[in-house]
């Protein structure tokens, strides 16, 4: 069935590869007409060994049938930028920008090659550190009051240096969740920040959630 709705969507053969296959419960209460498992897709491109999911085709089959449930396609092309710089090089650059910035000293950091879509995430935090953190903390804040910025729609090889910082939150659950952590990424071929993330994402990604305000 999936090799079917490929083919119908016209995507090359062999051009996407599965990334990740997850089955949940689909029941229904007092409806047995439903009752079964669902299964969920990921089809993404990968490039060297590394899976883009910025170009993705995402599938839902109900196993009761079994019938498609739900596709959705993202395709935001791939720069395909060079590997030039080196991971320690980029944790290197991804501490020097956090040092900008009053944060708890770094109890440890984690790095990953990835592709990355652009974003203004890392600048705004350094840009006005306190109103970024508010905006994500507290509950309802204005929609108006939240900083934008026109940012290039590109996705780029990247490391991703996430930085975990020492636990001082005491039961502060919110500050430990979107403070605790920071993910910086570092442009593999200029060594420029090109965006970041609150919390780890390389863990979000790999789940297939990114964790977002």
């Amino acid at each position: 069935m999936l090799i079917n709705i490929i083919n119908y969507w016209d995507i090359k053969n062999g051009e996407y590869e599965i990334r990740n296959v997850n089955s949940f419960n689909n029941s229904k209460t007092n409806d047995e007409s439903n009752e079964g498992y669902a299964f969920n897709v990921n089809y993404n491109k990968k490039y060297d060994g590394v899976f883009s999911p910025y170009e993705e085709i995402k599938i839902k089959i109900e196993a009761n049938g079994p019938s498609l449930g739900m596709i959705s396609i993202t395709n935001i092309p791939f720069d395909n930028n060079e590997l030039i710089l080196s991971k320690d090089d980029a944790v290197k650059i991804a501490l020097d920008e956090d040092k900008k910035i009053q944060t708890n000293d770094i109890e440890s950091t984690n790095v990953k090659l990835m592709m990355v879509k652009m974003n203004a995430d890392a600048y705004d935090r350094i840009n006005d550190k306190e109103k970024y953190y508010k905006s994500s903390q507290v509950k309802d804040y204005p929609i108006d009051e939240r900083n934008y910025y026109n940012v290039e729609n590109r996705v780029r090889r990247a490391w991703v240096v996430v930085i975990k910082y020492v636990d001082n939150y005491e039961n502060d659950i919110v500050k430990r969740y979107t403070e605790g952590k920071y993910s910086y990424y570092v442009d593999a071929t200029t060594g420029e920040i090109i965006g970041g993330s609150k919390g780890d994402y390389i863990s979000s990604e790999s789940k297939g959630t990114i964790y977002t305000f």
